[in-house]
């Protein structure tokens, strides 16, 4: 990815996709037959300068796409949640080498999620997907599910995917490591509810204590509520930067625990 003379990087660095080109994308795109041909037509069509990404992460977000897709075999929606915790911090490792005004920048992940991720998108919300593409199998509300689908693929929030995956590994890596975006008992609700959705990701020794304390009770969705407002209310009183691990594990085993 180039600088500018000042040695900062401006939009016209990096590749960008306006939510318009995502909807058009999935308006005009998905419901047809879509290849990485086809993707990158309409891409090229949008005029965002695709070839800005460099080589080597091209190659290395397309390989783990491909790993994802064949990871996932004939699985997909919820059940390839174990799949996409696995591969979260393969992709974050991939995603933070660009620079940091492209990764604050909700079109730029638009881009990465049309022109890398789209296989991911179509495996992991299939229901959306096929109701997009008109498919007998599709949920009775269409016009909903396109919505949705959008939201998958728009660069606003923990919903896109490729954002999801960054965000899950970077609210727990530790040691440029994060096993613990696999850990058992921790489902897309939990993630998205208690970590990615509240000021928990912001501060990674609160949320490797959450996910550790997770790990070990597997509470259900229910009992996972009144200890997560808990902890939420704990911020009023408690400044987490000042904490390391162990004493937010001491804390939130406290309220976690059986």
């Amino acid at each position: 990815m180039s600088s500018s003379a000042e040695g900062s990087v401006s939009v016209d660095d990096y590749p960008r996709l306006t939510d318009g080109d995502v909807h058009a994308f999935v308006d005009t795109v998905v419901p047809h037959e879509i290849s990485d041909q086809v993707v990158a037509r309409f891409v090229d069509s949008r005029r965002v300068g695709a070839s800005a990404v460099d080589p080597t992460q091209d190659a290395d977000l397309r390989r783990v796409v491909e790993e994802f897709v064949r990871a996932a075999g004939a699985d997909t929606d919820q059940a390839v949640e174990p799949i996409e915790a696995h591969f979260c911090y393969r992709a974050f490792e991939i995603l933070e080498r660009f620079a940091p005004e492209a990764l604050g920048d909700r079109e730029f992940w638009n881009f990465l999620g049309v022109q890398y991720f789209w296989k991911v998108v179509r495996i992991r919300q299939n229901a959306a997907w096929n109701a997009v593409r008109g498919e007998p199998d599709a949920p009775t509300r269409p016009e909903h599910e396109r919505k949705k689908l959008s939201r998958y693929l728009i660069g606003k929030d923990h919903y896109q995917i490729p954002l999801r995956m960054y965000l899950r590994a970077q609210a727990v890596r530790e040691d440029d490591k994060a096993p613990l975006c696999e850990i058992k008992g921790g489902g897309t609700d939990f993630w998205r509810s208690h970590v990615l959705a509240v000021v928990t990701a912001s501060y990674p020794s609160l949320a490797r204590s959450l996910v550790r304390a997770q790990e070990r009770e597997q509470h259900s969705i229910e009992d996972q509520r009144p200890r997560a407002r808990q902890i939420n209310r704990l911020q009023v009183n408690v400044e987490y930067t000042r904490h390391d691990d162990s004493d937010l594990t001491d804390l939130v085993d406290e309220i976690w625990g059986p």
